[in-house]
């Protein structure tokens, strides 16, 4: 994985997701560090939590998660969050309970498809590419590593927190998707064998 050894990572302990208001198909993110905040708006034609939420679920219960034709990867996952005319592109890496993330906005999404499939590794790129690997640090907006238990509670927090300030019913209306609740479920019961 030399290819993700030259990026500016950060290890954070108080990473935040925030949800904004969600009216008329659109979602507002807040993604922050101490450092950093960065905010958008993700349109209704993905589904940002549940996305995020499904990918976790199977980052921590050890399952493959499906690109492309038949690829898949291992202890990766890639959640797309469609702006509408722009892309943010987040890559969640599980190693020993800790999730590398890394966020990067209007990056090409096969090819960081093809860098997971080559794992991040320069020869194996070259070999398959006939070209040097990119430059991953432009258009990168995070590059965190955080327990994967932090990162568990606080996706639980945020969908607690939906739950909370926006009925079942008004949250479909104004944003047309509910997350999974059997993934939510699961993440719940990892948290209980895991914290």
């Amino acid at each position: 994985m030399d290819i993700l050894k030259k990026l500016p990572f950060q290890t954070v302990e108080n990473f935040i997701i925030r949800v904004g208001a969600i009216e008329h198909g659109w979602m507002d993110i807040t993604i922050a560090t101490p450092e950093k905040q960065f905010s958008y708006l993700a349109s209704y034609s993905t589904d940002p939590l549940n996305d995020l939420l499904n990918a976790t679920v199977l980052l921590l219960t050890d399952k493959p998660f499906h690109i492309r034709g038949n690829w898949y990867l291992n202890e990766k996952a890639i959640v797309i969050h469609d702006l509408e005319g722009s892309i943010i592109l987040w890559l969640i890496i599980n190693s020993n309970g800790i999730f590398t993330i890394l966020i990067w906005e209007d990056i090409n999404q096969e090819m960081i498809e093809d860098l997971c499939h080559y794992n991040f590794e320069s020869a194996i790129y070259q070999k398959f590419e006939f070209e040097e690997p990119p430059d991953l640090s432009k258009k990168l907006l995070f590059a965190l590593n955080v327990s994967a238990i932090f990162f568990a509670k606080t996706l639980k927090n945020i969908l607690d927190d939906l739950k909370e300030r926006v009925e079942q019913n008004n949250y479909e209306d104004n944003w047309g998707y509910e997350y999974s609740e059997e993934n939510y479920t699961k993440l719940i019961n990892w948290l209980a064998t895991h914290s």
